[in-house]
């Protein structure tokens, strides 16, 4: 929707369209469009991209900078990332991860390969969808500081709603007596080539 009306996917839309990059655009264009009065003027901006909630959606050239990387699974993730820490001495030699309470979830080492590579897609999706964000913010902060010289005096706050949200979609109940499993099943393709494309609607789980 924009300016009050629903737009159309063929006509109102660029064919590479993705919403962090044209939320962007659009941002930056209402900042350009300001006359020089209103630029005297500060002003409030609100950028609010729906990455990176799923379904996990992300252009493929970026999926493709984090192929393999979540391939260990995510414990060995985690302990990757606290040994970073200790050494960085962020966190005490002696620290320990708390322990992980994912019910209904299967471990790692129980997983068969099919279930392993998906998960691991779904991640280097995520991963690409906050790098994207990423990308896109610095695109704001670049017009700031470049072409309008006002990032000094410009207060930017980042917040998100949700966090690591770990919601088991696959137990999301009947809506209109129709599962949320077959409307995904009906409509979607989410083989694991497929996954992350528009025609996809795939989540990371609670791990």
């Amino acid at each position: 929707m924009s300016d009050s009306h629903f737009l159309d996917r063929e006509k109102d839309l660029p064919s590479d369209f993705y919403s962090t990059r044209t939320f962007t655009d659009k941002m930056l264009n209402f900042l350009r469009d300001r006359t020089a009065e209103e630029r005297e003027q500060p002003f409030l901006a609100c950028l609010t991209y729906t990455a990176p909630h799923w379904p996990l959606q992300a252009p493929p050239e970026v999926i493709a900078k984090y192929r393999g990387k979540y391939d260990g699974g995510p414990e060995t993730l985690r302990q990757a990332r606290l040994a970073a820490l200790r050494r960085l001495k962020l966190v005490p030699e002696d620290v320990e991860a708390a322990p992980v309470l994912a019910m209904g979830t299967t471990a790692w080492d129980e997983l068969s390969g099919e279930e392993r590579a998906r998960s691991a897609k779904a991640m280097e999706i995520f991963a690409a969808m906050v790098d994207e964000m990423d990308v896109q913010i610095g695109r704001v902060l670049d017009y700031l500081r470049d072409e309008d010289g006002s990032l000094d005096e410009t207060f930017v706050l980042f917040m998100s709603d949700n966090g690591a949200e770990g919601q088991v979609m696959e137990a999301m109940p009947v809506l209109n007596g129709v599962s949320m499993a077959e409307v995904i099943s009906r409509y979607y393709d989410n083989s694991l080539e497929n996954m992350g494309t528009e025609t996809s609607y795939v989540w990371y789980g609670p791990r």
